[in-house]
């Protein structure tokens, strides 16, 4: 008969280590994101304005089209993501007709808009069309 011999293994933590480092620096690396997605999530208040418009009856009429017309937000000196969620609100599609760069906008947060077509204020139809130029933030 022979024996095996026994194995006498390190303690685990002189053993590995790296391993507990790595878990920290994770664990870090995790809160500091939740931190920095909590307070640093939102860069301005966005405020909704609702409006009541009352048309009179006679303007109904059986097979009539109803044309609903929208004030066109103000835009300009924004970042290209927050004016494409406004124009979007307001039921509008939002076409960059100039700038972008070489490889066109690759980060909406990266550029901003320096003008618009049409102007703040005027009425447009829902599912027209705001064109904005754009330059690199």
């Amino acid at each position: 008969m022979s024996e095996e011999p026994t194995r006498v293994l390190p303690a685990s933590s002189s053993r590995r280590p790296w391993i507990a480092l790595a878990l920290a620096t994770a664990c870090g690396f995790l809160l500091g994101a939740l931190v920095v997605t909590t307070l640093g999530g939102a860069t301005g208040a966005t405020r909704t304005e609702t409006q009541r418009i009352t048309v009179p009856a006679a303007t109904v009429t059986n097979g009539g089209t109803v044309i609903t017309r929208t004030v066109v937000p103000p835009i300009v000196g924004e970042p290209l993501d927050v004016a494409k969620g406004r124009v979007e609100r307001a039921r509008f599609r939002l076409t960059v007709d100039s700038g972008g760069g070489l490889f066109g906008v690759r980060r909406d947060e990266n550029w901003e808009v320096v003008a618009q077509r049409p102007g703040p204020g005027e009425l447009l139809e829902q599912g027209s069309t705001v064109h904005v130029d754009i330059v690199r933030r």
